[in-house]
């Protein structure tokens, strides 16, 4: 088996590496500080920021070219999270971690109003909640608080409608709802 010769691989990288960087290589650099990245349009807005934040945690984040923000991805306590913004400044999607580090993905509408909820729970269990035009949760698909498989439908009023789940005995249940959310019948598969 040939010895490779390790002053060559090392000079076989510098060589690559210069040439990279003689490639992309400017006269003048509109704007690079040591500890992040600044980039401004031509009309001295900032449109881009690779460093860190007043906490000293990663951010990276990207502009319009008004200067009101697009994206925006973070480490905040110590949690990931991407943001992205619509054209009047109101969070649309949330991809990170809620407040117990648990992985969360929330949707908005256009005026920052929750639509979707897909996440863990305090409880550890996953579910997805949807969320009417006026911010009532219209539907829960997930787990119960015993751990159980769980569906709740609600009216436009956030009142119930409809539950499957189980009860204590982990039998199956059913329950129906007045439109004032009242229990009008119920069932177990109780045998």
């Amino acid at each position: 088996m040939k010895k490779i010769d390790i002053k060559s691989v090392l000079i076989g990288l510098l060589i690559g590496t210069n040439f990279i960087f003689l490639l992309g290589a400017k006269q003048k650099a509109d704007h690079i500080e040591a500890k992040s990245i600044t980039i401004f349009n031509d009309d001295g807005e900032k449109i881009a920021y690779f460093g860190k934040d007043a906490n000293g945690q990663g951010r990276i984040y990207f502009n319009r070219s008004d200067g009101a923000l697009t994206l925006s991805m973070a480490s905040i306590d110590g949690n990931g999270v991407i943001a992205t913004f619509n054209k009047y400044e109101k969070e649309t999607v949330y991809i990170g971690a809620n407040k117990s580090s648990n992985g969360v993905i929330t949707t908005n509408k256009y005026d920052g109003e929750q639509t979707i909820f897909l996440g863990t729970g305090t409880e550890g269990g996953g579910y997805l909640s949807t969320y009417n035009n006026n911010g009532k949760q219209t539907t829960y698909f997930g787990t119960s608080e015993s751990g159980n498989g769980y569906l709740k439908i609600h009216n436009k009023y956030g009142e119930d409608l409809a539950l499957i789940g189980m009860n204590t005995n982990s039998d199956g249940v059913l329950h129906l709802y007045d439109r004032y959310g009242s229990l009008g019948w119920g069932m177990s598969g109780e045998k």
